[in-house]
């Protein structure tokens, strides 16, 4: 019988042990692999994010990442890194290929249908080729196949297409066909407004146009704008109003931050509305404002000048905004102020013309003589000084000779102020008359007209002016003249009756936006959990929110942008993280975020440049706070006039979110841990095991200290043993570097790759990597080369063995990683050395 187990028994531990040894190695080379698939996908990144960029990271990058791809064929982050750096590469097959995989992974993405799809006809070589798929997927039996948002955005491309090879016809059927698909299509909007929308257009589809482009993107003021101006134009003078209000009180409204034709336009609006007295605050704001800049600068140049001296001094403004305020007061019951204000203006464009006649150029010639022609029809416009007229006519003319109709022009309104009013109509009628009629000369023959009692004459040219000019100062002024002959106020168009409801519906969905408490869409950035083990993935959720009552396009040009900024705050024990760069993670799964909407998705924050932190400093842990920023902006700085900082901030329709702290879990080095630990490694028989085994590389150093823990009941017979107190060293650091050397060749190829990343940087047990170069392991040399991208690696790394054997290697990845590596630390170097030469300078 003895015979028999002795025969049996090890037949049966076969049986049954080896295949579960099989699966525990598995398992380990299963979390190695995603490990080492995080490394080079961080590595990656950080090539193609130095500055300069060149050629060779970008093709050290793409490697790298198809050596992933090899590895984990499923991960989409790989096959996402991938576009990114193939795009980078221009390498449109490679392109091709990851959109396919990553389609393949999420068939039901809208943004991956659609870049699959425009991938595959760019490919084509001709245009028939691409008008022939493009009318086969937009059929109407294929388009309802597609979502509405791919199928808009091909019809747009389809258009383009059709207006480089100058079929106009084709082109605005496929325009109008994209706008209707997807009403909220930027693209196409922005192409329709100027396609459909021009000048000849019907203004009811000029209005509808301008407020699906300003609705695409509630946060662009860009057609906003537009809309006020067409509304301005029109005559709506209410609506053109609120609008402009809504885009002054909004973020991008600030009074001293906006342009100065643009303040000039809301000071139009509301004066046309019928409250001057806004408009005249408004301009007062804008010149103190100026006033303040000027003076610092004039105390800057003179320090001597008292405070009243410098309070005497006013600076220009615009000419536009000068010529509004002194077109307002020149009608308000305040003589001193208009008079002011008329010189005031004028001043400002005899400045000008000053300053234009100065430079040599022709182009600054006319625009000096220009200047004084405006300086002269503001003094006869809207006073009465001849005289000075003019002198500004006489300058102007000495640098440039007026036309025949400039002349005629003015000479009537010298006549006109001076008394003559026949005289003024023989001249200005003529002018007021022809095919294309000269609005000031039509000003000047309405104000003769009124002179002489003909007030229904004198009515119908103010109606023509207010009606043809309505969006300009010009326009506003002869609508009010017109409402003071006739006594009441009325609409100069008849289109505005049919505007204004429209344009309400637009402003009213605007002011919705405004009134929510909430932003527009927020964003939620946290982690999956609180407490995450040493070396697992740092898996958070992101999370967009649509709160408005439109949908939000996902574009560089968009509502919002397709990245996330997310800035990591490190808190390690053993170390301080500073100037950390922000972690840039791509929103590309969706076109667009519906009405009331939500997009989510998450991003493994190990694959940044947090992975390598972490794993430099495994034993303590850290605790992590997240700020995230979506759509952010950029700016470059300096700290201490030397180190160059990129600074992120929110933009003016950014949003930032500040998660919860987590914690990436570390050890109490105690001598029970240690213990522990040196059993689960020797065991190498799970994922733990490989854990552990990288933790205690940490252990070996001299420097490294262990605490003793004192049981809180000795065992029997250690009641007179003397436990020490304070942290020592114990024969088990020691060991630790025997059992790694002993169990390093018992691990997997892809478990040595990993394992030789994330060890210590200690001499005792670099070893591993020659046991790991004799079997060939391509990965694990690949991985000791990365370990050298570093902004502080030593000057000795150029002569590292493995470096310089891997540029003479067959392998093409390793060869032409080992060759940037040799590269990139060379300049390293170089750079650290000109940095100390140049310190003792400084």
């Amino acid at each position: 019988m003895t015979h028999f187990f002795s025969f049996i028994l090890p037949i049966v531990f076969s049986i049954v042990i080896l295949p579960a040894q099989a699966a525990q190695s598995d398992e380990i080379e299963e979390v190695a692999t995603a490990r080492l698939v995080e490394l080079y996908i961080r590595e990656a990144r950080s090539m193609t994010m130095m500055n300069p960029i060149t050629k060779e990271s970008i093709l050290v990058a793409l490697n790298l990442l198809k050596r992933c791809a090899e590895l984990q064929p499923e991960n989409q982050s790989v096959w996402q890194a991938m576009v990114e750096v193939a795009t980078m590469a221009e390498d449109d097959a490679l392109v091709s290929e990851c959109i396919q995989s990553l389609l393949r992974l999420s068939p039901n993405s809208p943004a991956l249908q659609l870049a699959r799809i425009r991938n595959a006809i760019e490919s084509l070589q001709t245009a028939p080729e691409r008008i022939r798929v493009y009318d086969r997927l937009l059929s109407p039996q294929e388009k309802v196949k597609l979502d509405s948002q791919v199928a808009s955005r091909l019809a747009h491309d389809a258009a383009l297409l059709y207006r480089s090879l100058g079929d106009t016809d084709s082109f605005a059927v496929w325009l109008a066909e994209s706008i209707a698909l997807d009403p909220a299509n930027q693209s196409a909007l922005a192409l329709g407004v100027g396609f459909f929308g021009d000048e000849t257009a019907d203004p009811i589809q000029r209005i509808e146009l301008l407020g699906a482009a300003a609705l695409a993107n509630p946060f662009d003021v860009t057609y906003q704008i537009q809309l006020a101006e067409f509304l301005l134009a029109y005559g709506d003078y209410q609506s053109a109003r609120r609008l402009y209000e809504y885009i002054l009180n909004g973020d991008a409204g600030d009074t001293d931050l906006i342009s100065d034709g643009l303040l000039a336009d809301i000071v139009l609006s509301q004066w046309a509305d019928g409250d001057p007295i806004a408009g005249l605050d408004a301009v007062l704001t804008r010149q103190i404002e100026v006033d303040r800049v000027y003076r610092q600068s004039v105390k800057a140049q003179q320090p001597r000048m008292t405070p009243l001296e410098l309070a005497r001094i006013h600076a220009p403004l615009a000419p536009k905004l000068a010529t509004i305020r002194a077109a307002i007061y020149a009608e308000l019951d305040d003589a001193s102020s208009a008079e002011i204000s008329l010189e005031a203006a004028a001043d400002t464009c005899a400045l000008l013309g000053n300053i234009y006649k100065q430079r040599e150029s022709n182009e600054s010639v006319l625009s000096g003589a220009e200047s004084y022609l405006q300086a002269a029809w503001l003094t006869l416009w809207l006073g009465s000084d001849v005289t000075t007229a003019q002198d500004f006519l006489n300058q102007s003319s000495d640098i440039a000779m007026m036309s025949t109709e400039e002349q005629q022009r003015f000479n009537g309104w010298i006549a006109l102020r001076s008394g003559d009013v026949q005289l003024a109509l023989d001249l200005l009628t003529p002018l007021a008359e022809l095919p294309i009629s000269d609005p000031a000369a039509q000003a000047g023959v309405a104000l003769a007209l009124q002179s002489i009692g003909q007030l229904k004459e004198s009515a119908i040219v103010f109606l023509d002016i207010a009606r043809m000019q309505g969006g300009t100062i010009l326009g506003v002024w002869a609508r009010n003249r017109l409402q003071a002959i006739v006594g009441s106020s009325f609409d100069v168009r008849d289109e505005v009756a049919l505007l204004r409801p429209l344009a309400d519906q637009i402003i009213d969905t605007f002011d919705l936006i405004r009134s929510d408490p909430r932003p527009p869409f927020s964003l939620r950035v946290e982690p999956i959990k609180t407490d995450f083990k040493t070396y697992e993935p740092i898996i958070v959720d992101i999370e967009i929110k649509n709160n408005t009552t439109l949908p939000l396009t996902i574009d560089r040009n968009g509502a919002i942008q397709p990245l996330v900024l997310i800035e990591a705050n490190i808190e390690l024990s053993t170390a301080s993280i500073q100037n950390a760069p922000g972690m840039i993670v791509p929103v590309n799964k969706s076109i667009s975020i519906p009405s009331r909407g939500t997009v989510t998705f998450k991003a493994n924050l190990r694959e940044y440049w947090l992975g390598s932190i972490l794993n430099m400093f495994p034993l303590h842990g850290a605790s992590i706070h997240l700020r995230s920023i979506a759509n952010f902006s950029a700016r470059q700085t300096t700290k201490d006039g030397r180190t160059t900082l990129i600074v992120y901030e929110p933009s003016r329709t950014g949003i930032r979110y500040d998660s919860t702290y987590f914690r990436v879990n570390g050890f109490r080095l105690t001598d029970v841990w240690l213990e522990q630990a040196f059993a689960t490694a020797e065991e190498l028989n799970s994922a733990d095991a490989l854990t552990m085994l990288s933790l205690l590389s940490f252990v070996i150093n001299d420097e490294v200290v262990v605490r003793i823990v004192v049981p809180p009941i000795p065992p029997d017979g250690d009641e007179e043993q003397p436990v020490p107190t304070s942290p020592m060293r114990v024969p088990l650091q020691d060991e630790a570097a025997t059992l790694i050397l002993s169990s390093f060749p018992k691990l997997g190829p892809l478990a040595q790759a990993w394992y030789v990343s994330a060890m210590a940087e200690e001499p005792s047990i670099q070893a591993v990597l020659g046991m790991a170069e004799t079997t060939n392991n391509i990965d694990a040399q690949l991985s000791w080369i990365l370990r050298f991208n570093n902004p502080n690696v030593p000057d000795e790394a150029l002569d590292d063995p493995t470096i310089l054997n891997a540029l003479h290697s067959e392998s093409p990845l390793l060869k032409s990683a080992a060759k940037w590596m040799y590269n990139h630390i060379q300049k390293i170097i170089k750079e650290r050395a000109e940095l100390e030469l140049a310190l003792p300078a400084q």
